[in-house]
C-alpha cells in the first residue's frame, strides 16, 4: 500500500489457485486492482432475510470469468443495505416475506419476490456487465 516492494505472497491451507484468488481480492480491496466483480457483503446476523454468505460464495464462483470492473452489494437486511446499494452498480437488500429490493446504479429499481436469488443476480450482473462494456 505504501509502494514498498512489488510482490504479494499469500499462504493458505488450500490449493495454490486459492492463494492467487485471495491475493487478487486483497489488491481489489486496496483499490490497486480494478478487474472483475467486487462484492460488498455483510456478515450474517439475525436480521438477514436470505443466506448472504452462501449466496456470495456461489456467485463468486459463477462470475469468476467476468473481467469488466463492476461492484455489487449483497446485504441481507434493510438496515444497512440501502446505504451500501447507493454506492454500487447493482445492489440487493433483504426484506421480509422473501421480498427483496434491487438497486441499479445506486437507485431503487424493483422488488423481487420468491425468486432464485443466485440465478437472478447472476443474470442481472452479466447483463449490467455487457452494458458497461458497450458504454466504454
Amino acid at each position: 500500500m505504501r509502494g514498498i516492494g512489488d510482490t504479494i505472497r499469500i499462504s493458505l491451507s488450500d490449493e495454490p489457485e486459492e492463494e492467487v484468488r485471495v491475493g487478487f481480492e486483497i489488491l481489489k480491496s486496496l483499490g490497486l486492482r480494478n478487474r472483475g466483480v467486487k462484492i460488498i457483503s455483510c456478515p450474517s446476523c439475525a436480521r438477514q432475510q436470505f443466506e448472504v454468505i452462501k449466496t456470495v460464495k456461489n456467485l463468486e464462483k459463477k462470475l469468476d470469468d467476468i473481467s469488466t470492473p463492476i461492484t455489487v452489494s449483497i446485504i441481507g437486511c434493510v438496515v444497512n443495505g440501502p446505504g451500501e446499494a447507493t454506492m454500487t452498480n447493482i445492489g440487493i437488500t433483504g426484506g421480509g416475506n422473501d421480498t427483496h429490493m434491487i438497486y441499479l446504479d445506486g437507485k431503487k429499481n424493483n422488488v423481487v419476490k420468491n425468486v432464485d436469488l443466485e440465478n437472478y443476480l447472476e443474470n442481472l450482473i452479466r447483463k449490467k456487465t455487457k452494458e458497461i462494456e458497450l458504454s466504454n
